[in-house]
């Protein structure tokens, strides 16, 4: 079981996080860091034709890298632009460098064990809003699926008064990483209890300790989601 309450994280199954160094503020469009993550080495990269989210994406799932990402609202992936990225022993910062660089809309930093990417210049108040919540109480039971998961957060009862506030309607949906590996083997195997934590920070806790590598944030046409 995975037990959180406020930064205390207790874990039975998992190995101890990396310790975190201070990050500064991006002046470009990324914040360089001397953690572990970042400068973790990857022998390939290879991606081609693909948009940056699922770039992103390909990335934490296959190199097992805890990302959690604010997608540009209102752009449909099919809309973005594609890239082809194709390095060879690079440090996961060089990666993200090259990437970021393809679009000028997203900035990253590392914080707390997770690569956090963010658009820039745009208005994302609701999402943080949405994602800087915090939640009494929620908690996972062993082996529920990853929907049940996503639609219980997005139902917590101040979620939706924000969503309502802003005109907002939610969706789960029954799918989760496009890759569909972000769990390993189907649903999650374990369980956890949250308390006094936010969105965020859950989100971000079951990317660094339960093997959610990936998660992300849909806003399009006054619809909203996070995904897993």
């Amino acid at each position: 079981m995975i037990i959180v309450k406020e930064t205390l994280i207790t874990i039975f199954l998992l190995v101890a996080l990396p310790d975190i160094n201070s990050v500064a503020r991006a002046q470009a469009n990324f914040v360089p860091t001397n953690t572990r993550l970042s400068q973790m080495h990857i022998e390939s990269f290879f991606v081609k034709d693909i948009s940056i989210e699922k770039a992103i994406e390909q990335l934490s799932v296959q190199q097992r890298i805890p990302i959690g990402m604010i997608c540009i609202p209102d752009n449909d992936d099919n809309s973005s632009e594609s890239l082809t990225v194709n390095l060879a022993r690079s440090t996961v910062a060089e990666i993200l460098n090259i990437i970021i660089t393809e679009s000028s809309g997203y900035e990253w930093r590392e914080l707390d064990g997770v690569i956090n990417i963010t658009p820039q210049n745009k208005d994302i108040s609701f999402m943080h809003g949405i994602l800087d919540l915090k939640v009494e109480n929620f908690s996972i039971e062993k082996k529920t699926p990853r929907f049940l998961i996503r639609s219980r957060l997005l139902e917590v009862p101040q979620v939706v008064q924000i969503a309502r506030a802003n005109n907002k309607r939610s969706f789960a949906g029954q799918y989760g990483c496009g890759f569909q590996s972000c769990y390993i083997g189907n649903n999650p195997d374990f369980s956890a209890v949250f308390s006094n934590l936010t969105i965020r920070e859950i989100l971000n806790s079951l990317a660094v300790n339960s093997g959610m590598y990936f998660w992300r944030t849909f806003e399009y046409e006054g619809y909203y989601s996070i995904i897993f």
